[in-house]
């Protein structure tokens, strides 16, 4: 037996927003990404990315976030070239 005795790090943190829902809705030649959240605390914003391949991304645009909120907060951005597929 091999028996090595190895740190382990455990990071218990939770996101700064509560994310309730997602959804992107093809539109056209477009794609519209609609998301909401509950809760926000010092968020400054959302940076939208794509991946063709899912290990890759290409920042598409940078979405201002509510910075501090306990109420509902939606949020849409248009996804001019979607990837196909």
């Amino acid at each position: 037996m091999d028996w090595q005795n190895q740190p382990t790090n455990i990071l218990n943190c939770s996101l700064p927003l509560e994310l309730i829902s997602f959804e992107a809705v093809p539109k056209a030649q477009q794609v519209e990404l609609k998301w909401a959240t509950s809760f926000e605390s010092n968020t400054a914003f959302f940076d939208v990315e794509r991946s063709a391949d899912g290990r890759h991304f290409d920042l598409l645009g940078t979405v201002p976030a509510a910075g501090f909120s306990q109420t509902l907060v939606e949020y849409t951005y248009v996804d001019d070239a979607p990837i196909k597929g």
